[in-house]
C-alpha cells in the first residue's frame, strides 16, 4: 500500500479514516488494521511530535479481497493538522486528555510482545 506517514517524521497533524482500511507497521511488523470510523496519528500531536509507525493505505474495505479483479478503491482520509487540532483541544481539553490516553497506550501495546509477536492488538501512530 502507498504510506500514509512514516516513523520517525515529526507529525503536524492526524487522520480519520472516512473509509478504508490502513496497516499500521512497526519496525516492519503490522501491529494493527484501522477501518473507517478509526483514527491515527494523534501520537505526534499528543505524546511526542515525532511519528511512531508507519501507516500504509490498503485501499476501500472489501475491494481488495481475494476474489477482487477490479481496481483497489483509495482510502478516504480527513486530515486535522497541528494548528486546528490545538485550537479545537484548548476548547475541549477532556478531548486532548483522552487522546494522550489513547496514544499512550498504543505505543505501549505496540512494544509488549503477544503470544511471541510485538505489538499485536496495538494502535497506530
Amino acid at each position: 500500500g502507498m504510506a500514509v506517514i512514516t516513523a520517525g517524521e515529526v507529525g503536524e497533524s492526524m487522520y480519520f479514516i472516512n473509509s478504508g482500511t490502513v496497516q499500521v507497521l512497526v519496525n516492519g511488523s503490522e501491529v494493527d488494521r484501522l477501518n473507517t470510523g478509526d483514527f491515527f496519528g494523534e501520537i505526534a500531536l499528543t505524546v511526542s511530535k515525532q511519528r511512531t509507525a508507519d501507516v500504509k493505505s490498503l485501499g476501500a474495505a472489501g475491494a481488495h479481497g481475494p476474489r477482487s479483479t477490479g481496481p483497489i478503491e483509495p482510502v478516504e482520509l480527513f486530515q486535522l493538522n497541528r494548528s486546528d487540532f490545538e485550537a479545537a483541544m484548548d476548547k475541549y481539553p477532556i478531548l486532548k486528555t483522552r487522546l494522550a490516553q489513547i496514544g499512550q497506550a498504543r505505543v505501549k501495546r505496540a512494544a509488549v510482545p503477544v503470544d511471541g509477536v510485538a505489538g499485536a492488538g496495538a494502535g497506530a501512530a
